[in-house]
This record gives structure tokens, sequence and C-alpha cells, in this order.
């Protein structure tokens, strides 16, 4: 297959040798019949006891809470493959329809195979038998206690706490127990009832999700290539270090004007590892896959800023007060190491932004509320974003221009209600009014990866309330 972005890299070209044509079912043979089914079940017991205490050694509203928590999960997933099928002779002219065509008749996806007709070639097969695969069972059992002491000195209130939790876990067979202690103190400076200053610092940790510590191989799609994820069952969990300042003054007519600053310190942060082109992954032997899976960063950090807006103009005269505007902006600095020098390609360390973490975002929306009409436009803008670590065939190490990259968005959204009697409103939604497609690229943007429209969607109806 050529590929061709040179002459638009937005809309990327591709030309089959000797004329084949990928949209006749007729080129195309059934080599293999699969089947699988899977029982995917999730139970969690979570026990809870607090108290509360007034002290009154250094103010008369001082306070002491504390208490304990247990949390008990236990997660299974059984698989089941069918085995032993009979590959009938078939010609998928006749068990597929016209192509599906995307980005306005631009590409296809080759015949449209009829699922039903496939399903009908495996059922009543009496050489098929469901085969258990491997069963993957994971246990998060979290036992935790805290103490927390509250006091005002006339303006200032503050609040310091610490909570200890042990964490026993079991994933796949791999066994891991460690304790955290996690403080945090907040202090609230009430300069006037309008305008306050708060000043937080908080820990916390972020434990790996059972998908991402499952050892168990996916694959998307048993043809050549494919996709095989996998779990790393050896993660650690993140942890981090916060801290926060923040400005809050409350305007007249119901307004809020909000601004501060963060710094976010974090330590084993997760991030998805994707490596193209291997060639010798034990699930799908004689393959050429795109492996992900997920592995723990060194530290890293994100600081920045936020500043937020909220006014509705009460102060406009009847029917004008409805409306109001409401704003937020984010700018974020973050920072990991993707590579040391010994897995880069370059062989020199290369850093990057935390993953999901985007350098902008904002948040800008117009309503009117008053008179049983809530109606509100809003748009969001959301800068790109690290999606993956790269990796290439059979390589530890990776590059910088080869990682996936979530393309910046910007979206807008409809909604309205109008409440004609006590209990029952009419609504009318219109969301993704500008179709921004969800895009991904690898290093840079004129080499997407992936793109998916979703076109408009409009919603109207009655609730009611009784």
């Amino acid at each position: 297959v050529d590929y061709n972005n040179i002459l638009d890299a937005k809309y990327p070209t591709f030309s089959y040798p000797n004329g084949f044509d990928p949209n006749n079912a007729s080129n195309y043979k059934l080599n293999s019949l699969s089947g699988s089914s899977a029982f995917d079940g999730d139970e969690e017991y979570t026990y809870a006891a607090n108290a509360e205490l007034p002290l009154h050694l250094l103010q008369s509203d001082d306070r002491l809470k504390f208490g304990a928590e247990a949390r008990l999960r236990t997660k299974t997933v059984a698989t089941y493959s069918l085995t032993g099928l009979t590959v009938p002779s078939l010609s998928l002219a006749a068990a597929s329809s016209a192509a599906n065509t995307y980005y306005d008749g631009r590409y296809t996806n080759g015949p449209y195979i009829d699922r039903y007709v496939i399903r009908g070639l495996i059922n009543g097969q009496a050489g098929a038998v469901n085969s258990p695969d491997p069963t993957f069972t994971a246990d998060e059992n979290i036992t935790a206690g805290y103490g927390q002491y509250s006091t005002t000195f006339n303006k200032l209130n503050l609040v310091a706490g610490v909570r200890v939790e042990a964490t026993d876990d079991n994933f796949g067979g791999t066994k891991n127990s460690y304790t955290n202690v996690f403080p945090n103190v907040t202090a609230t400076y009430k300069v006037s009832p309008e305008f306050q200053i708060r000043g937080v610092y908080w820990t916390g940790i972020s434990r790996p999700g059972f998908n991402q510590v499952n050892p168990a191989h996916s694959l998307d799609d048993p043809s050549n290539p494919t996709t095989d994820t996998v779990g790393n069952p050896n993660l650690k969990p993140i942890t981090g270090n916060n801290f926060d300042v923040s400005l809050e003054y409350y305007l007249p007519a119901g307004g809020i004007l909000q601004f501060g600053l963060f710094d976010k310190e974090f330590d084993h942060y997760i991030v998805p590892r994707l490596q193209h082109g291997v060639t010798n992954d034990p699930a799908a032997p004689g393959s050429t896959v795109t492996l992900v899976t997920y592995i723990n960063a060194n530290s890293g950090y994100a600081r920045g800023l936020e500043i937020a807006w909220h006014q509705q103009f009460l102060f406009l005269p009847k029917p004008f007060q409805g409306f109001g505007v409401e704003a937020n902006y984010t700018a974020v600095d973050s920072r990991f190491q993707e590579y040391d020098a010994g897995t880069s390609f370059t062989g020199v360390a290369q850093y990057g932004p935390l993953p999901g973490t985007s350098h902008i975002t904002w948040n800008l929306a117009g309503f009117y509320e008053a008179y049983g009409v809530q109606a509100r436009l809003s748009a969001e803008y959301v800068s790109h974003s690290l999606f993956g670590l790269s990796g290439n065939g059979n390589s530890s190490g990776g590059d910088r221009s080869l990682d996936t990259i979530q393309d910046k968005r910007l979206t807008m959204d409809f909604t309205s209600s109008y409440t004609f009697r006590p209990g029952w409103a009419v609504y009318f939604n219109a969301k993704n009014l500008l179709n921004t497609p969800l895009r991904y690229y690898e290093g840079s943007t004129n080499r997407p990866i992936q793109r998916e429209f979703y076109d408009e969607t409009y919603e109207v109806g009655v609730r009611a309330k009784f």
C-alpha cells in the first residue's frame, strides 16, 4: 500500500498495487473462525466508623474527628475460547454488503461482513468445544484510619489531619503490601465577608486500575497486524504532594471570581506504553502486533494557575436579569522523564508533559435562567496532550518523535429546558455542534493515526417528577 500525506496532510491518500480493489468482497477468503465468552465479576465491601469530639483546647469551637475504614474488593475475569471449529467453504461476496464509507466518502474499510452469517457458521458445529482460558483474580484490601483537628482564631480557620492507609493486593499471583501516611493542612483566612484566601497542603495516592495490572492478553483482532493490550502486575501506585493557594471574591449580585495557583509533585506516575511492530508477542505467535501496556515513569510535576468567573446579571431589568456568563481558564506546565539515556533512541534522556495533561484548557458559557427557562450555550477547548509513550519493534526504548498524541479539540454544546408546571419540563439539547474530530497523531500533526467523527446529537423530550 502506498501512503501519501504530502498533498493533503489532513486527508492522506492510499493506493494499491496491480489495481487491487479493497472493496470487492470476492478478493477475500475466509481462513479461520473464532469465538469466545467471558465472565466479569466485581465485588466490593466497605465498612466505616467516624466520631467527632469537642475539645476546647485552644478555642471554644475546637473539634477532633477520627475514624477507620476498610474496603475489600475482589475482581474475577474468566474467559472461554471456542475451539475445534471447522472453516466451511464460503464466498464472502455472499456474506457481505457494500463497504462503509467515512470522512465524506474519502475512505472505506472494505466490505461490510454480515455478522449474523458468520455467527450461523459457528452455531451448531458438533466439534466446537468451550475451552477455559487462564482465569484472572485480583484482590485489593485497604484498611485506613484518620485523625483531624480543626480550630478558628478570629478570621483564620485551621484544619490539620493525617490518614494512614495499609494496602494488601494480589494481582494475578503478584502480591504487594505497603503502608502510606498522608498528612494534610488547610488554612482559610477571611479578609472580609466577600474575600477569603485559602492555602492547602495535601497528599494522596492513586492505585493502578485492574485493567492496568491484569496480566492477561487482550487481542482486538485475531488477524495480522493486531493490537495486544496487557497489564503490568508490578505497577506501583502514584503518590503525590500537592500545594494549592486560592483567592475567592464574592461579587455583588450573585457573582464569584476565583484565582488559584497549584503545584503537584508525583512519584511513580503511571503511563501507557505503545510498542509498534512487535514480532515475538507470545499472545500472537507469527504475527506483527502493536503492544499496549503500562509502566511507572520517574517523578514528575504539574504546576499552573486557574481562573474562574461566574456572574448572573441580576442587576439588569426584567426579563434580562436571567442572563449570565461562566468562564474558566487553566494553564499547566508539567514534566516527567519519558526515556532515560539508556532507553532513548537518541542516547539522551528525553522529557515531556505528563500524559493526559493539556497545557491550556478553557470553558466559556453564556446562560439564561429565569421564568422556568434554563438555556446554556457552552464551548470547551483542550490543547493537545500525550496519550502514550512510543516503542519500536522488540526494543524497550522509545523516542518522543514517535509518541502518540491526542490532538487539540474545540467543542460546543447547547442545552435547554422549560418548566411549564411543577414537576413537568420539556427539554431540547444539541451536542457536538462543531463536529470536532477525536484525533490522534504520531509525534507530529501531519502523521495522523486515528480520527473519529461523531456528528451532532439532538435530544428532545419531556421530564416528569412525581
